[in-house]
């Protein structure tokens, strides 16, 4: 593996681990002395070159979202070595990250079987551009050649606030399920200059809400007016008790077979009178669940939404047909902040979107 940051724990995660593959090595410029960690060596790139570690039946995962900079590692490595060297975000499994290990053998089928849905949630989104996103989704599920960045997206800087048109209710009462470490709040005042009238923010897990609620804690109160609440919780249909997977803090999710415990409440249950004006969720999959457990606060309110309907194939049918199921009235943008499937948000609104 050549990256030790996010994408590392991603491939990890959702890649390696579930199809059984071991890590041999591990190459970051961060390590200026080698050190094993977990029996692993992890060194700077100089060191597996100058000590000849590479073999020839070796394959090299370049984890680092920058294509320039796995272009540049593999022209180094190719130029003394005869190794494979791939980029992690050219690997289909990596955008299926909670996508069942057989689903890459049965893509074919779950396209035909769901035909008819795939072109009805096509036919509801707003803009051509919408369109093509999706298109190009669907293309990159079908196992077809893919060619790198024909999934049209934006800077990822503005997921959640994209500049080609404005959400109408605006944030002033927000939910932001997922809170990580306050990513999303940073994104926010970069984008819209201020906080609401109040926010909420749910991050279940504890490393994550630790740091969220450092985050939180330096807020200029004067410039941000910000009333928010903070709660170590996950979103789901119900209020119940699940076993959960940290992930390394950057992957936190629901398993069953998860070391850890968490709560998951329901929004119409902890917050039954909040009344929001914008919802957002990048709870690993877990987003239909979670509307399903905010019905009364959809019927009621009839907030924007910006979900995150990536982590499954069926989520990017499935999310849209719940909502039109609910007869709300809600329409749709979809946007992709990536070029493949990984970070593309579902934007809805009950209202109109403003161009």
């Amino acid at each position: 593996m050549y990256g030790r940051g996010t994408g590392f724990y991603t491939l990890k995660s959702f890649v390696l681990s579930k199809y059984g593959i071991t890590t041999s090595g591990v190459i970051d410029r961060i390590f200026n002395t080698p050190v094993y960690i977990e029996s692993t060596l992890h060194a700077n790139l100089s060191h597996y070159i100058n000590e000849q570690i590479f073999r020839t039946d070796d394959v090299i995962i370049v984890s680092i979202g920058s294509f320039k900079t796995y272009q540049e590692v593999k022209q180094r490595i190719s130029q003394l070595f005869n190794i494979t060297v791939l980029w992690a975000m050219e690997i289909s499994e990596y955008h299926l990250s909670h996508a069942e290990p057989d689903f890459l053998n049965n893509i074919g089928y779950f396209l035909e079987s769901n035909k008819v849905l795939i072109e009805e949630i096509r036919s509801n989104y707003e803009d051509e551009k919408s369109r093509q996103v999706f298109d190009g989704v669907m293309e990159y599920f079908s196992g077809k050649d893919y060619i790198l960045k024909s999934i049209p997206f934006d800077p990822l800087s503005t997921q959640y606030f994209p500049k080609d048109f404005q959400l109408p209710l605006g944030a002033n009462k927000f939910i932001n399920g997922g809170a990580y470490d306050g990513d999303t709040l940073r994104s926010l005042i970069t984008n819209l200059g201020s906080l609401g009238e109040a926010t909420i923010c749910f991050e279940p897990d504890l490393y994550n809400f630790k740091r969220l609620t450092e985050y939180v804690s330096t807020l200029n109160t004067t410039n941000h007016q910000p009333n928010i609440l903070c709660l170590p919780l996950g979103l789901g249909a119900t209020c119940q008790k699940l076993r959960f997977n940290s992930g390394s803090a950057v992957n936190s999710s629901i398993d069953s077979n998860g070391p850890e415990e968490l709560t998951v409440v329901s929004i119409d249950s902890i917050l039954p009178a909040f009344q929001p004006t914008f919802i957002n969720m990048d709870i690993e999959g877990s987003e239909e669940d979670a509307l399903r457990g905010a019905i009364n606060t959809l019927k009621n309110s009839k907030p924007d939404l910006a979900l995150c309907i990536y982590h499954t194939p069926q989520q990017f049918l499935g999310v849209p047909r719940f909502l039109l199921d609910l007869q709300l009235g809600y329409k749709f943008r979809l946007r992709n902040y990536t070029g493949y499937p990984a970070e593309t948000v579902l934007y809805a609104t009950a209202s109109r979107f403003i161009n």
